[in-house]
């Protein structure tokens, strides 16, 4: 998973103003190959911490709406620096908060694991699987 993540993060870094086509070629071989490699690799991630399923079931919707809020939120920072180092800057941004997000999660589930009893819901739940 972290593989994914700093495989992801290279690719975005690659991409300037000033590459050249092989660059562009690599960048996005990169990209393309953490993205649809990585995708199920982080739904299972979501799939362990989500203790009512609701996320898992809207996973692949919000994964395809990232791809159109992204994109806005690049249009929405400063134009002082080159696109490139606004979409670099904005996708660091969004990660560090899918990242602190994800570990919440993963705390709360812990905590939730922790003080219930072997016969709660949770617990019966995630035996079922």
């Amino acid at each position: 998973m972290t593989a994914v993540c700093v495989l992801m993060f290279v690719s975005v870094a690659l991409f300037s103003q000033d590459m050249s086509l092989g660059i562009f070629y690599v960048a996005s071989c990169l990209f393309l190959f953490a993205w649809g490699g990585g995708l199920p690799l982080m739904m299972g991630a979501v799939a362990e911490v989500d203790i009512t399923d609701r996320v898992t079931s809207l996973r692949p919707v919000l994964a395809f709406a990232g791809m159109g809020i992204g994109p806005a939120l690049v249009g929405f920072s400063p134009g002082g620096q080159d696109l490139f180092q606004r979409v670099l800057l904005t996708t660091s941004f969004l990660v560090a908060i899918a990242l602190a997000l994800f570990c919440l999660a993963q705390v709360g589930r812990r905590f939730m694991l922790r003080h219930q009893g072997p016969d709660s819901e949770f617990v019966l739940v995630r035996r079922r699987r």
